[in-house]
């Protein structure tokens, strides 16, 4: 399956998921948190992150890096993005095993 297919996959479930949250929800708050919840879960392998860095994440990127043989410290991409995500806030009103993804 392609991702333009998995994709799809995961909007077609959002906006089902959006559906039935919005029959039964009481209030708008509760529908959206709903919706954002059933999203992330048809997303697999993908997180909702902040738009821009927090400090924490910046530092835990920073943290990352080694000393090298030139005195210039060194880090992988991979090492930099995994560190930042590991601190990232996770949306309010989310179940922790929903935002771990």
């Amino acid at each position: 399956m392609t991702d333009q297919q998995d994709g799809a996959k995961a909007i077609e479930a959002a906006l089902n998921a959006h559906d039935i949250a919005w029959k039964g929800a009481q209030t708008r708050e509760m529908c959206v948190k709903s919706a954002i919840a059933a999203y992330l879960a048809a997303l697999t392998g993908w997180r909702l992150v902040p738009e821009i860095q927090t400090k924490e994440m910046y530092e835990a990127g920073e943290d990352t890096f080694v000393p090298s043989y030139t005195g210039t410290p060194v880090s992988t991409p991979g090492l930099v993005w995994e560190a930042m995500l590991n601190v990232a806030p996770k949306p309010p009103g989310l179940h922790s095993e929903d935002s771990e993804r």
